[in-house]
């Protein structure tokens, strides 16, 4: 072979490698707008800035910037210093301000073209003065005479705050002697029996209490929910002197100290105490 002719199946393999490589570079990375003009090039993963904006979800027009943004990129561990990722990675959020329960925004994929992002999170105002309510079986709120061997169906109201949320709820009722009972009951719309573990931060208010535990939905707004405690007594028992008491915890969102995921609940998995809000109220028996 010639000199000319080895220089040009010199050439051909030169051609045909960088042809090669743009093939590969085109399904590597597909084609977009980044690095090239009129449409064309090869896209590689851009920033997209993130900017947080927290909004009232009773009061949307009350905007505010959180008090701390926690993210978690495609899974990873949360971090609040993250402002920035790669376009077309899924966030998660978690945040705080003052007033408000904390706040979660699910998984959300971000544009693969777009350089910034807004994103918007719904906060729901504390409900601290939201409040519980029990009655006697005479409609007041005296203290109950006591019976021997009586069951009792006490009337129960949650009565909630303009524009606040209680969010859902852990229930506790407590009753000051458990020998003395078959058991308590709560009805109340979106409320559900979750057994007789409490969080182990809860002090029961005797050493001979006994206590069962309940799911409550929230209770957003200024509604009032009613319900009843009912208390189903033991023949020949009575329990003059001793008190049911119903203490109710926020759920909320966080991170979980222990595995660092998103938790919903009024404990982390360690048995730390994450709520917010509560309220109680006490029945006596005389």
């Amino acid at each position: 072979m010639n000199k000319k002719g080895a220089t040009q199946a010199r050439l051909g393999v030169v051609i045909l490698i960088v042809a090669i490589g743009l093939v590969v570079a085109y399904f590597l990375f597909g084609k977009g707008t980044t690095g090239g003009t009129g449409g064309t090039g090869f896209t590689f993963p851009v920033a997209t800035a993130l900017t947080f904006s927290g909004y009232d979800k009773a009061s949307p027009g009350t905007v505010f910037t959180p008090t701390t943004v926690s993210v978690s990129v495609n899974g990873a561990a949360y971090d609040d210093s993250i402002t920035d990722v790669s376009a077309g990675d899924t966030i998660e959020i978690v945040a705080e301000e003052a007033t408000y329960h904390n706040a979660y925004v699910s998984p959300i994929t971000l544009p693969t073209d777009k350089t910034s992002k807004i994103v918007s999170i719904p906060f729901n105002l504390a409900a601290s003065t939201a409040s519980l309510v029990i009655y006697n079986e005479d409609g007041d709120v005296d203290d109950q005479t006591a019976s021997l061997g009586g069951s009792y169906q006490l009337p129960f109201k949650v009565k909630g705050v303009d524009g606040a949320s209680t969010q859902d709820m852990r229930c506790i009722l407590e009753v000051t002697d458990a020998t003395l009972i078959k058991d308590l009951k709560l009805s109340l719309p979106g409320a559900s029996y979750k057994g007789k573990d409490k969080p182990s931060w809860y002090t029961v208010s005797d050493p001979d209490s006994g206590v069962w535990v309940y799911e409550v939905s929230s209770v957003d707004g200024a509604i009032t929910v009613p319900g009843t405690v009912a208390v189903n007594g033991k023949t020949g028992e009575t329990l003059a002197g001793e008190d049911v008491i119903v203490t109710c915890y926020s759920k909320e969102h966080d991170i979980d100290a222990f595995t660092g995921k998103h938790i919903y609940d009024v404990e982390d998995s360690q048995g730390n105490d994450i709520h917010i809000d509560d309220y109680t109220i006490t029945e006596a028996f005389v």
